[in-house]
């Protein structure tokens, strides 16, 4: 072992690799957390709903309500611990020739296969490394379907006031939630500004220099209220937009919805559909300037 003279005895070496087997533990645990908070906050984009607008909720496709099965959910969760790519896109195409609509594919397929994939690892039916395959294949399978749920209901041009800033709070890592909120709000007709995740200095000053009608920010877990409080307060004080509303998401707020308020938030929302509804409502009914 690295560290170790000629000289050292047995029992320092078991010692060491106790040591590092409590390590190892520790890093798994760990691991565990995090993982759970991806799915929980990231994957899965549900966000607590504070108010809804009336009449924005997304049309079905010819009107049929067609909707996943749960065997569906099992068959693309196993695919997305496999290997072969395009038996995953064969698969949505097929569950999508029974005239279910892209939204549906979103909310009711791959949102509770991320769940499954998390369910898994935590049982030890999987590893670490298929999970977080299975992940990037399911960011993948949103990049591909983007352009048909863009389509699906309209031509999504940006109507006025209808512009939104989407971004996790600075530090977070966690993107593919925000990337799915981001579709919900292009397809709702909304000009969307969603790159990088960027600093607390440059989120407010993006707010400083452009007009936003709303700001949504994610946070995957508590560790991120402090951060996430501050960075609504400073955008708060210099939006070119003295009217700005300020949605939160984040698997937190599903537990704790109260927590969207004390960070000086405007509402949170169920999920990425109804996130849309909320920034609609927001926009008709502005918060009150004090």
């Amino acid at each position: 072992m690295v560290g170790l003279t000629r000289h050292s005895s047995v029992l320092a070496c078991s010692d060491t690799e106790a040591t590092s087997g409590s390590t190892a533990r520790a890093d798994h645990d760990q691991r565990l957390g995090l993982l759970l908070k991806t799915i929980e906050g990231e994957v899965i984009p549900r966000l607590m709903l504070s108010h809804r607008a009336d009449g924005l909720r997304l049309p079905l496709a010819n009107g049929v309500a067609n909707h996943p099965r749960a065997d569906e959910v099992d068959a693309l969760t196993a695919l997305l611990l496999g290997m072969d790519a395009d038996a995953i896109s064969a698969f949505v195409q097929k569950v999508r020739a029974r005239g279910i609509t892209t939204e549906a594919l979103y909310l009711e397929l791959l949102t509770p296969a991320a769940r499954l994939l998390g369910r898994m690892w935590e049982e030890d039916r999987c590893d670490f490394t298929a999970v977080t395959l299975g992940l990037w294949r399911l960011q993948r399978l949103l990049y591909e379907l983007s352009p048909t749920f863009q389509m699906e209901f309209g031509t999504g041009v940006p109507r006025d006031g209808r512009r939104v800033l989407l971004n996790p709070v600075p530090g977070e890592q966690h993107t593919f939630g925000m990337f799915m909120v981001a579709e919900f709000f292009r397809r709702g007709g909304w000009e969307v500004y969603d790159g990088p995740s960027c600093s607390h200095a440059h989120l407010v000053e993006l707010a400083r220099a452009n007009w936003f009608g709303v700001i949504g920010i994610s946070a995957s877990c508590e560790r991120w209220l402090d951060e996430l409080r501050a960075v609504v307060a400073d955008v708060r004080r210099v939006s070119r937009n003295p009217g700005i509303s300020i949605i939160v998401g984040g698997s937190m707020f599903l537990r704790r919805a109260e927590l969207a308020r004390e960070v000086g938030a405007d509402g949170t929302a169920l999920d990425a559909a109804r996130a849309v509804e909320l920034a609609q409502s927001l926009l008709i009914e502005p918060r009150q300037i004090c």
